[in-house]
């Protein structure tokens, strides 16, 4: 098991995104709204390259994209460069797999609330729908820690055999990442029910279900000041309650890393409790963003 990552601070919202070929533009990958998407015009290799430009030198920690509609087993790669014109390289991530099982698309009863069709188009009977659903919300890949200080990167995408026949992408960050020392103590990954509830007078009960988010707290006992006021302050500072986190627990997972990693905001700001020895303890609480 990998210790956790939380990219924040994101860096690629005011950077120049250019590229491949996107009927839908590389621009909505920028915005907080992940129904706004960017869609390559086909699967080929060629138009789903997306590079960027930071616009000035940035500590990049980690690079995640999703939601997304790519195949669990489909590839991708992040290189880095020094310089604008993209030859001075300066990391490379090699191939990389979007991780996730394969969900049997033909049998509803597989599917989780934000994995179907009819939750993101406000549509209660899931069974009216046939086609793939438009986005994969769970597929988040991350690239490995000890990325350079860079402004400039390229991202290729392989998935030629997307059922679509494009790729389509909700929100992409190239960002700061909270790698702790210590990986958290306790955890808990819970579902919050969206629904509301009417109640008559003499008790009687409707509900109309509306679907779920996932939330996942984690607490760290110990962590050392160096870290708590360096990494966890601008954490608390960056990200507040309204800027995106990409969670991911295990980046490791393979099996289930789809289900247990979501794009998230802090649902409130964490605390610092300050203990002896130069230590500290900390905890997060994190909810999916829809």
């Amino acid at each position: 098991m990998a210790d956790v990552v939380l990219l924040y601070e994101i860096f690629s919202d005011q950077a120049i995104l250019s590229g491949g070929s996107w009927q839908l533009p590389l621009s909505n990958l920028q915005t907080a709204d992940i129904a706004q998407v960017a869609r390559s015009t086909n699967a080929a290799n060629s138009s789903t390259i997306i590079n960027f430009n930071l616009g000035s030198i940035q500590p990049i920690g980690g690079v995640a994209f999703g939601p997304a509609n790519l195949s669990p087993g489909a590839t991708w790669r992040l290189r880095l460069y020094s310089n604008a014109a993209m030859t001075v390289l300066t990391y490379d991530s090699g191939l990389l797999t979007v991780t996730g099982e394969v969900i049997n698309w033909a049998d509803p009863n597989q599917w989780l609330d934000w994995e179907n069709p009819g939750f993101w188009n406000g549509v209660a009977d899931y069974l009216s729908f046939n086609e793939l659903p438009q986005f994969n919300y769970h597929i988040i890949p991350v690239a490995s820690a000890g990325l350079a200080t860079q402004q400039y990167g390229k991202i290729e995408i392989f998935d030629t055999g997307n059922a679509n026949g494009y790729a389509e992408i909700g929100r992409l960050a190239v960002a700061r990442a909270f790698r702790p020392t210590h990986n958290y103590d306790g955890n808990e990954l819970t579902i919050i029910p969206l629904v509301d509830v009417e109640e008559s007078l003499g008790g009687k009960r409707d509900y109309w279900e509306r679907g779920l988010r996932r939330s996942f707290r984690m607490t760290w006992p110990r962590l050392p000041q160096s870290e708590l006021f360096d990494q966890v302050l601008r954490l608390m500072i960056r990200s507040s309650i309204s800027k995106h986190v990409f969670v991911v627990p295990d980046p490791d997972d393979t099996s289930y890393g789809k289900r247990r990693s979501f794009l998230a905001t802090m649902s409130k700001i964490p605390a610092i409790q300050q203990l002896v020895l130069d230590e500290g303890t900390t905890g997060v609480d994190l909810e999916e963003v829809l």
